[in-house]
């Protein structure tokens, strides 16, 4: 149907392993790049998933490592969310009231806060929780979700955004999912096949309006639109406790493409660095291809 702004809808598919074809040099350079990176011991792994949306084309480094996901499943519940306006149009335009029952401090303080005893709309919430990747706005939507929906259609919001994201395991208490895995809801934001072209593109204007910069969007030129999500987790309980990735569309020109990187690390700052200098090697090979190759 052709590329709006953010979408391009079409049938869904994950597409042809060019690993060992047009861009076997590419991902040489990248084990090269990655190597060095874990070499340092600050980042203990490190994982990439580059896939061109024009040609389908991708490739995978270590794109099968398990990791925790942290704020990377904020993307669901704004799906989920979106989802619910098809039947209900007025449905972000609902109130919640936060009473400052979720103040806390994310291992990424978000670069806004929400005003205790002030009411937000979900279209206000949904940009918090999206933008600065406030925490505090993602428990009052969940919140909200458990109270506006029934248990059924709860259940099946969260069967319909999980399968979206095609994990297909479970470590005791903890969801782990891959570079790979993750990578398809943002194909299938751009293909617009879950949600409508319209909600589709309204998901990714938000994701592109991000206000972390220190990831993917730092290795690229200033006017390249990026709409991605980063995630961090520091958990003492869990076995690899700190870990950092970043996933999104980099909307270069004229071949858009899905980069998904995710590391486990003792240093935020080094696995920040490491996935600012891979997103900037990619770019540099991708604008270099030619969109017949």
């Amino acid at each position: 149907m052709g590329r709006t702004t953010f979408t391009n809808p079409l049938i869904d598919q994950t597409g042809i392993n060019e690993s060992q074809r047009s861009y076997a040099p590419l991902k040489k350079q990248l084990e090269k790049e990655i190597a060095g990176f874990l070499d340092r011991a600050s980042v203990y792994q490190l994982s990439v998933y580059f896939q061109d949306l024009e040609t389908n084309k991708w490739l995978g480094i270590n794109e099968t490592e398990r990791y925790a996901p942290a704020s990377l499943m904020k993307v669901t519940l704004l799906v989920a969310y979106l989802k619910l306006t098809e039947s209900n149009p007025n449905f972000l335009e609902e109130i919640v009231l936060n009473d400052g029952s979720y103040i806390e401090e994310a291992n990424v303080p978000p670069s806004q806060r929400l005003a205790i005893n002030r009411e937000y709309t979900i279209s206000e919430l949904l940009y918090q929780m999206i933008v600065h990747s406030n925490n505090e706005a993602q428990s009052l939507l969940s919140d909200h979700l458990d109270k506006r929906v029934t248990p059924e259609t709860r259940a099946r919001l969260v069967e319909e955004t999980m399968a979206l994201i095609p994990a297909s395991y479970e470590l005791g208490d903890f969801y782990e999912l891959t570079a790979v895995d993750y990578a398809g809801i943002f194909r299938i934001l751009y293909n617009a096949t879950y949600l409508s072209e319209s909600l589709s593109e309204r998901a990714l204007a938000l994701l592109a309006e991000s206000s972390f910069d220190s990831g993917i969007v730092n290795g690229l030129p200033k006017d390249i639109v990026t709409a991605n999500k980063f995630g961090f987790k520091n958990d003492s309980n869990y076995v690899d406790k700190m870990q950092f990735h970043d996933c999104g569309i980099i909307y270069a020109e004229p071949n858009p493409y899905i980069l998904c990187i995710m590391t486990k690390t003792n240093d935020p700052a080094a696995a920040q660095e490491a996935v600012s200098s891979i997103s900037k090697t990619v770019y540099q090979a991708v604008s270099k291809q030619s969109p017949e190759n």
